[in-house]
């Protein structure tokens, strides 16, 4: 219990400075609750849910002290995924952080998920980038943000999307939709240099897998990726200069 909110590391400020002012906010999955703190208490959220699968995990998430004056800002529940939130809450920007991509479009993917309400997703997956961007643009999300925090021995992603046609953002003169899903058009278009330290870092990945012996899917999906990773490192290596 903490009578004020904690600093954020980097990889959750990425998360906060995707949280429009005055939004309400539901932090599904939201692990040791710093988030929801911070938001609160920064005045960032003007109301914000932090949820957990079940009772036994709510129970391990950190809360303000009663009587602090920002704690009114928020709530707790336990539910499964979306289904935590209710219409009273008005929530208009979900945050699904800290989770692989297939568990992220698997939560969103629910009947009249994410909400009548929510205009912005914000989205940090540990694996699968391509298969959240994928299912954000079949369903009719745009990308207004990417952002690619380097930390020791990880890449951490954070993405935002809001409600929109997004066929101008996966056009692309040297790369088709498949790479942009992988590489993601925003960091392509900025020329982010974190892009190309990932795709070096996924590059030396696949071939760590194809120099070990024996043979499989395994290696043939890691054939392809390898393929595609080295066409986007010679597509993008002139733009990041």
């Amino acid at each position: 219990m903490s009578a004020i909110a904690p600093e954020l590391a980097p990889r959750l400020a990425a998360v906060a400075s995707q949280i429009p002012a005055g939004s309400r906010v539901a932090d599904v999955g939201t692990d040791h609750g710093l988030l929801p703190l911070w938001l609160a208490a920064s005045g960032r959220a003007a109301y914000c849910l932090a949820t957990e699968k079940n009772p036994a995990l709510l129970t391990r998430v950190r809360r303000a002290e009663a009587g602090t004056p920002w704690a009114k800002r928020l709530a707790y529940r336990a539910g499964d995924g979306l289904a935590a939130i209710r219409p009273e809450d008005r929530i208009d920007t979900v945050v699904l952080a800290g989770l692989g991509g297939r568990t992220i479009v698997r939560l969103l993917d629910v009947a009249g998920a994410p909400g009548p309400l929510v205009r912005r997703l914000v989205l940090q997956p540990r694996s699968e980038p391509a298969t959240v961007r994928r299912w954000l643009s079949a369903h009719g999300w745009r990308l207004v943000s990417e952002r690619l925090f380097v930390a020791p021995r990880r890449f951490h992603l954070t993405i935002a999307a809001e409600l929109g046609d997004d066929a101008d953002v996966y056009r692309d003169a040297l790369l088709d939709r498949d790479d942009l899903f992988a590489a993601g058009p925003l960091l392509v278009r900025a020329a982010a240099p974190e892009l190309a330290l990932f795709l070096g870092s996924e590059k030396d990945r696949f071939d760590a897998i194809l120099a070990r012996p024996g043979s499989g899917s395994g290696k043939a999906r890691a054939r392809s990726e390898l393929a595609r990773t080295l066409r986007l490192i010679e597509a993008i290596s002139p733009r990041v200069g």
